[in-house]
């Protein structure tokens, strides 16, 4: 299951499956790399893949951020914000991840995505809010 596809509705879901082709990468093979133009969205099915990122000015070195397993998903943000890549994906040992094009991404997921970015932002917002009213709060043992 893609947590970032929880919740769609099923007509949509049914779409994304006809949707989608089936990508296999060979072990340490880019899938994306960063500063590339955000054509696609990619959901792991098999494997697993390290996500990059440059280490300061020097473009020959990287420093691995995170890794990603099946049912992971990303691109979403470089297409909704129309910006580069952000980041360099590469397969770590053989990869099958479903990849769905740009403007099918647009025309399917785009506004869910948007709405749940928007909906992590406020859940974020509430907590900030709730911990500064806890602030104000004396929580030091009160003698009498």
């Amino acid at each position: 299951v893609c947590p970032q596809l929880v919740g769609l509705p099923n007509d949509k879901l049914f779409k994304f499956c006809q949707l989608v082709s089936c990508q296999v990468f060979k072990d340490g093979e880019p899938v994306v790399q960063e500063g590339a133009e955000s054509n696609a969205y990619y959901v792991i099915a098999v494997g697993f893949a390290k996500v990059l990122v440059r280490s300061g000015t020097d473009s020959d070195s990287f420093i691995e951020v995170s890794k990603l397993g099946p049912g992971r998903a990303f691109g979403e943000l470089g297409i909704i914000y129309d910006q580069p890549r952000s980041a360099t994906v590469v397969s770590d040992g053989n990869l099958i991840a479903a990849k769905v094009e740009r403007d099918d991404y647009m025309e399917l997921l785009s506004d869910f995505h948007v709405q749940k970015l928007f909906q992590r932002i406020q859940n974020k917002l509430d907590f900030i809010r709730r911990f500064k009213a806890w602030k104000s709060y004396d929580l030091r043992p009160q003698f009498a």
